[in-house]
Formats: C-alpha cells, sequence, structure tokens
C-alpha cells in the first residue's frame, strides 16, 4: 500500500544520506579529527540498529572505506575511520545474510591489503571474516551459479552457454525453481539449512582497461585473438597476500584449483 511505500522510501533515502556523510567524512579525514570523526562514526553505525545499506551501485571512488584507507596510507593512526566502517559491514552482511553489506569492503580490498605490513591485524581478521557469508535467499545462488559443462577441448570458435541458471530458466524446466502450476510452498522458498557465500573479489581485481587507439591493422589482429579466444579472456590480478592468511583450508583449495 502507499503508506509501505513511503516507508521503504523514507528508509532508502536515510541510508543514501548516511553513506553521503560517510563520504564527506572520509574525504576531510586529516590528522588533527580522525580520533573525533572515529567517535563519531561509532555513534552513526550503532550495532543496535541499521544505519547503512550500500548503494548497488556504489562506485570506488566515491566509497567511503577505500578513502579512509587512502588517508591511512599517510596518517595510519587514522584506520580506525576503516575499521569502524569494515566492522559495520562484516557484522550487518552475516546479521541480515546480505552479501550487499560487504561490497564496499570488497571494492577497496586491493588498498587494504597493501597495508597489511601497517595493521596486520586488521588485515588478517577482514579476510577471514570475509572467506564466507551466509545467504537466505535462493535467488542468491541461483542468479550467480551457471551451467557447468563437461571438459572438451578448447575449439577457437566453439561457444558455451555461460548464462546464469537464471537467465536459463526459461527455455529448460530443469533449472526451474518455482513450480509450473504456481502453488510453490512458500517455506521452501529459502534454505533449510546454512548456506555460505564467498566472493571472488576476496582473491582478485580486474586492473582498469588501457583504451587502444583504434588503427585497422590493431583492429583486424584484435579481433582474430578474440575469434580464437586468446584475446577475450578478462584479466583479473590476485592480491598480495598468502592463502594461508585465509584460514580456510576451503577456501585455500578451491583458489588454488582456480
Amino acid at each position: 500500500n502507499n503508506e509501505d511505500r513511503d516507508d521503504i522510501l523514507k528508509s532508502t533515502l536515510q541510508y543514501r544520506h548516511t553513506e553521503d556523510i560517510l563520504v564527506k567524512v572520509c574525504e576531510e579525514l586529516n590528522q588533527e579529527n580522525h580520533v573525533i570523526y572515529g567517535e563519531f562514526l561509532r555513534v552513526l553505525l550503532d550495532p543496535g540498529h541499521k544505519a547503512w545499506i550500500p548503494s548497488k551501485d556504489l562506485d570506488h571512488k566515491a566509497n567511503p572505506i577505500s578513502l579512509s584507507l587512502q588517508v591511512a596510507t599517510t596518517i595510519p593512526r587514522a584506520i580506525e575511520v576503516s575499521q569502524i566502517m569494515i566492522d559495520y559491514c562484516i557484522r550487518m552482511a552475516k546479521q541480515e545474510k546480505d552479501c550487499l553489506f560487504v561490497l564496499p569492503v570488497l571494492q577497496s580490498l586491493h588498498e587494504l591489503v597493501e597495508l597489511q605490513k601497517l595493521h596486520t591485524n586488521l588485515v588478517l581478521n577482514t579476510l577471514r571474516r570475509l572467506a564466507l557469508i551466509p545467504v537466505k535467499e535462493e535467488s542468491d545462488i541461483i542468479n550467480q551459479a551457471i551451467v557447468a559443462h563437461p571438459l572438451k577441448f578448447p575449439w577457437p570458435f566453439r561457444k558455451f552457454d555461460t548464462r546464469s541458471v537464471y537467465e536459463c530458466q526459461s527455455e529448460n524446466p530443469v533449472f526451474q525453481a518455482v513450480a509450473a502450476n504456481g502453488h510453490t510452498n512458500q517455506d521452501n522458498r529459502v534454505f533449510c539449512h546454512d548456506v555460505f557465500q564467498a566472493s571472488f573479489d576476496l582473491l582478485w581485481n580486474v586492473p582498469g582497461l588501457k583504451l587502444m587507439t583504434f588503427w585497422f591493422p590493431h583492429a583486424f589482429i584484435y579481433t582474430i585473438l578474440f575469434k580464437c579466444g586468446t584475446g577475450s579472456k578478462v584479466k583479473v590480478k590476485r592480491h598480495d597476500f598468502k592463502l594461508e592468511m585465509l584460514d580456510n583450508p576451503a577456501i585455500k583449495a578451491l583458489v588454488e584449483f582456480k
């Protein structure tokens, strides 16, 4: 109804306003005010309530955690501000079983790992707490799962279906998570057992692509490489930390396999 819609709108504006406040605080962070700003954030992000829901389209340049970590490279004691926000994000992600809350942490993980020599305990604890985040909705898994294909020789022009399971549901009833007659038992719409999700952002990031000046020979060569599959793979750069830091044998084995 209209009242529920208005409540949702007010909550959304409140969370967006909180994000703007965090960005403003981190932009003005310096040697003189980092202590008082830290005390302010402890009150703002109090464990007793949900004060901030990160935006789904959060820009890395407007990520308050990333901004605070940049300040911490020159003002080491300012890391306390980053830790307050990191603790809030991970705590809310596990409490709400929603990985959206750890998006700001994952986006800024590269900057955090670079500070591991100065703030070893913070980096270790963050990596270990991020290793497994609980999820509650089946869509959290279905929307990210893809169809597995048997191992075959990678012919240059062979194409595999890389769509998610969710995208295949309309064509293949095997992937449909909703009963065809529409009478789905709502009690079965959530997982019966605890299911956890580990983000690939915990392991690597995708460096920015360099723009290449257009020249016909370059374009022709790039097209051939793309068709052959050698130039179409996404290049990733792993974070500079040892797998033992995750303190999770299962995750370590998965990373080694990947």
